[in-house]
């Protein structure tokens, strides 16, 4: 009896099924890249301005930033602990220089009756920037602060700078959410 060659899909079965594998997945593969490529070069489906809202950076956001800046200095320069936290958000974050992060709008108040129990303070802020995102602008400036201690002894001075995040709220007011400073003073060895 004499033996006839096996055909290429007989005498490798496992070869035949990757060549009728690859010949029914080509298509597949090119339907994908088509639908891919079509996708990337539709237009988007929504409006830009729907999803991320411009936001009016005009005099009168200004103005409000100007606002909470003021009111920042004055409370502190009075004392008045309840006008200078209620300027901060919920879970808004200062950064002192030298001193552990304060979170929340109750530490920060709780740190400010502290420092006011302990220092008569004078502070001068100067804004020289503001820059808005959507509901948030990133102001900064200067500062120049003496603190005298109410226990008697004398008074400190140190100027320096500040970048603050301010967050727009629910109802379209302004507040502090992110604060820090730092000396323009080289800090002692």
């Amino acid at each position: 009896m004499t033996r006839q060659p096996a055909s290429p899909c007989v005498a490798s079965h496992r070869t035949c099924r990757l060549a009728r594998l690859r010949s029914s997945v080509w298509p597949l593969q090119v339907m994908m890249f088509v639908v891919v490529l079509a996708a990337c070069a539709a237009p988007p489906q929504s409006n830009v301005e729907e999803v991320l809202p411009q936001r009016d950076t005009s005099e009168e956001n200004l103005a409000a930033i100007r606002a909470i800046i003021s009111d920042f200095m004055s409370s502190y320069n009075e004392a008045d602990v309840d006008t200078f936290s209620a300027l901060f958000t919920e879970d808004a974050i200062r950064m002192p220089p030298n001193a552990p992060v304060i979170v929340g709008r109750q530490r920060i108040r709780e740190n400010m009756i502290t420092t006011f129990a302990t220092f008569d303070g004078e502070v001068t802020v100067n804004q020289e920037e503001a820059r808005f995102s959507g509901d948030f602008a990133i102001t900064r400036g200067t500062w120049a602060v003496t603190l005298t201690p109410k226990a008697g002894g004398e008074a400190q001075s140190d100027v320096g700078k500040w970048l603050t995040m301010i967050e727009r709220q629910e109802d379209g007011s302004w507040k502090i959410a992110r604060n820090i400073w730092n000396s323009d003073r080289p800090v002692d060895s």
